[in-house]
């Protein structure tokens, strides 16, 4: 069976032959299918102002569900990679010297004692107690989470930033009106005559 998709034109430089796609359609919608992208067709189609481009996925169909004219909501996967994924923001932690709070590791050593390729960066990350700056490499980011091929293991504790959290609410805090109040805060001290 070939399902025809159109891909915006956006999207067509990373489509390519031989690549995996997985579709439902809406006759069966909680099942999907699998299939591989057999031809990107050069020859764009422009409706609305919108431009396309066919591309041919070849899917097996051994129920024999898949029938001509069905609606597919397809997705082909461009790019495949393993990994740590760890959020971007981990890459910009800078380490405070000041903090006096015991709790809070302490850095140890500098990330300019790194030498890092192109593909490395810095994360520091916890050990012993202390912050220790890391060369990882890395790989694809989509600007809030970056892959770790390498450099660190799972289950390794990674600093993104600090936090300090409170036990007890400020006494001065503002309080939102809209805000639930705990049971009798609404009654009124002092008695009535």
């Amino acid at each position: 069976m070939q399902v025809v998709a159109d891909v915006d034109e956006a999207d067509i430089g990373q489509v390519k032959v031989g690549q995996k796609a997985t579709f439902s359609v809406d006759a069966y919608p909680d099942q999907t299918f699998e299939g591989n992208v057999t031809q990107v067709r050069l020859s764009p189609t422009t409706e609305s102002n919108v431009v396309t481009y066919e591309v041919i996925i070849s899917a097996q169909n051994p129920e024999h569900k898949l029938i001509p004219g069905l609606t597919a909501n397809i997705t082909i996967y461009t790019l495949s990679e393993s990994g740590l994924i760890l959020p971007a923001r981990a890459f910009n932690f800078e380490p405070q010297s000041d903090i006096e709070d015991k709790k809070i590791p302490q850095p140890t050593g500098s990330k300019d004692d790194l030498k890092l390729s192109d593909n490395q960066r810095c994360l520091w990350v916890v050990n012993n107690d202390r912050l220790v700056p890391t060369a990882v490499t890395v790989g694809q980011t989509n600007g809030i989470n970056t892959i770790i091929i390498s450099g660190i293991s799972d289950g390794t504790v990674v600093a993104t930033g600090y936090e300090t959290i409170s036990s007890e609410p400020s006494r001065n805090a503002q309080r939102s009106p809209f805000t639930p109040q705990p049971p009798g805060a609404n009654k009124k001290k002092g008695g009535t005559k």
